[in-house]
């Protein structure tokens, strides 16, 4: 079984406000997310990690069967995150799939064709590669690091464990989707960039 954590908070400082509920396509971007999860047949749970703007995330997936978990530790950075998610999973979860709450072209398809990919292959991390680049999101087999993943300090989430442990990774080569789907954005500038190039 595989759960879905969604990442929500950051503080957004690079942003003019809570950057995960701005609209796309006229739906926040963080619903966007959480219905792609949903509707991802390899999902069988999904998390959202709520942060400084808890109250507008919860209101923004109102109606949506996720549960949520508050990391007060936010301003610390997104390793805290991924220890609060990780913290409400049930002890049956084989892997994790940590979803940004900034990617909103993710699709139900990518995130089960990377699921799928992973559990078909004898590495313990999987994440997408797409035009040259690693992309997000990224599956972390939990028996290998639930533990480890739960003890990262910083705002570097994962990847120092991807970078350090080449032999565990499966690499997803996912140029057959359109770059759109793995990008997040930042800034307003990158929101509009990103919305712009996909009307």
């Amino acid at each position: 079984m595989t759960a879905a954590v969604i990442l929500a908070a950051g503080e957004a400082k690079r942003a003019d406000g809570p950057k995960i509920i701005w609209p796309v396509e006229g739906v926040p971007s963080i619903r966007r997310v959480a219905v792609a999860a949903l509707n991802s047949t390899a999902i069988s749970d999904v998390v959202t990690v709520t942060g400084r703007w808890e109250a507008v995330t919860r209101e923004a997936l109102r109606g949506l069967d996720v549960r949520f978990i508050h990391n007060p530790n936010f301003a610390h950075g997104q390793s805290s995150s991924l220890a609060a998610g990780l913290s409400i999973l049930e002890p049956c979860e084989s892997e994790v799939i940590f979803l940004l709450a900034d990617q909103p072209f993710i699709t139900s398809q990518i995130i089960t064709d990377l699921i799928e990919f992973h559990k078909g292959n004898p590495g313990s991390i999987t994440f997408p590669f797409c035009q040259g680049q690693r992309r997000n999101p990224v599956v972390f087999n939990l028996e290998r690091w639930r533990q480890r993943l739960k003890s990262l300090a910083g705002d570097q989430g994962g990847r120092g464990l991807i970078s350090e442990n080449p032999a565990e990774v499966n690499v997803w080569a996912a140029d057959a989707h359109p770059l759109a789907a793995f990008l997040d954005f930042d800034t307003s500038r990158d929101y509009e960039k990103l919305t712009n190039e996909r009307s």
